[in-house]
């Protein structure tokens, strides 16, 4: 009896798809200078797709946030890390790229601590996990 539990439980396993957001582990690029890792989500279609996060190293300008890049390679967002001293752990300050592609701004109309999904996600994307400072 309990072989044919583990098998339905294996079955069902294998039935329906997990597609759990998830964040690769950092690593640095040194040509660019610059830690990243690979967010993994769920689309609204119920695929799964890709997006890269950038994090600068101490000594560069843009240390302290991290930039997400849709699957076109575009910059579209951004989120205050640890290392930010607009960082708060309860409420995530994210800010996305202008319409002129020239600088960052709060999504207009959201509350603090607003946390976008991507623009073909299910899902708000979730808490960052530091990358190396």
């Amino acid at each position: 009896m309990k072989l044919s539990l583990w098998a339905a439980l294996a079955a069902l396993a294998v039935a329906v798809p997990a597609h759990a957001d998830e964040y690769s582990k950092w690593t640095f690029d040194a040509a660019a200078k610059r830690y990243q890792c690979t967010y993994t989500y769920e689309t609204k279609e119920k695929k799964q797709a890709t997006q890269t996060v950038v994090a600068y190293p101490a000594g560069n300008e843009r240390h302290g946030w991290a930039y997400f890049y849709n699957a076109a390679n575009k910059p579209w967002a951004k989120v205050a890390t640890v290392y930010h001293p607009q960082y708060n752990v309860n409420e995530m300050n994210w800010q996305k790229l202008n319409a002129k592609a020239d600088a960052y701004e709060a999504f207009p109309g959201e509350a603090v601590g607003y946390c976008p999904a991507p623009g073909d996600g299910r899902r708000a994307i979730p808490l960052l996990p530091d990358p190396p400072k």
